[in-house]
């Protein structure tokens, strides 16, 4: 049963390491997969105005990365008359191009929060090749600046939610936890005591109710 569990276990690991190979060439990925990741967000830059000059380099673009792909996978099946320079070659080629377009959009970013240019500032962070660690500040106040003209959407509006979540405490040190632990029992202590005085006041109203009552039975009121 045992051996059965191993094995199976394995067979899983192998089956998901080959599935992430199935994405990309595995050769030369650490240059390969921005390249082939960015691909089709570089591709939809063709449709931005600010893009329209660059149409035929990006659907040229997007062919030779195809094709650079396929290459790779034939690499990776090992097939034969295939040079692993050209191909490595090619991704450096690739990769200045990919760079040119992620700087662009960035700059594109940069330009609309000083021109207050609400529509290309959301489509700039919605291209998804924007450096979000590096802007996102700038983001977050443009937008608040602007939210009553700006219709948050897709990766804007996973910013916006991202950062409106509540910082989340995990790992409490002894303590902190010696803190709250005192704070409960205070509270606890002090709900105890007031409730010890509400039942005196109780019993002492109740007793002053009583004597009225003797006093007019005695006056016979």
């Amino acid at each position: 049963m045992k051996k059965l569990i191993i094995t199976t276990l394995l067979t899983l690991q192998l089956f998901a390491q080959s599935s992430d190979f199935s994405q990309n060439p595995f050769i030369y990925s650490a240059l390969g997969n921005k390249i082939y990741n960015n691909v089709n967000k570089i591709e939809k830059l063709q449709f931005m105005l600010e893009y329209e000059a660059d149409k035929n380099k990006i659907k040229k673009y997007v062919k030779d990365v195809q094709k650079t792909k396929d290459i790779g996978f034939k690499i990776q099946d090992k097939e034969k008359n295939i040079d692993k320079a050209t191909y490595l070659k090619a991704l450096r080629e690739l990769s200045l191009t990919n760079d040119y377009y992620i700087n662009k959009i960035n700059d594109n970013l940069i330009s609309s929060i000083k021109s207050e240019n609400n529509i290309l500032f959301l489509k700039s962070v919605n291209s998804g090749l924007i450096d979000i660690d590096k802007n996102k500040k700038a983001i977050i106040k443009y937008y608040y600046a602007h939210k009553d003209s700006i219709d948050a959407t897709g990766i804007l509006q996973n910013i916006i939610d991202e950062h409106n979540k509540k910082p989340v405490r995990k790992g409490l040190t002894n303590a902190e936890l010696e803190k709250i632990e005192i704070n409960r029992i205070r509270k606890k202590d002090k709900a105890a005591q007031e409730a010890i005085e509400r039942l005196l006041e109780e019993e002492v109203i109740k007793k002053k109710i009583n004597i009225r009552k003797e006093q007019k039975k005695e006056l016979g009121i």
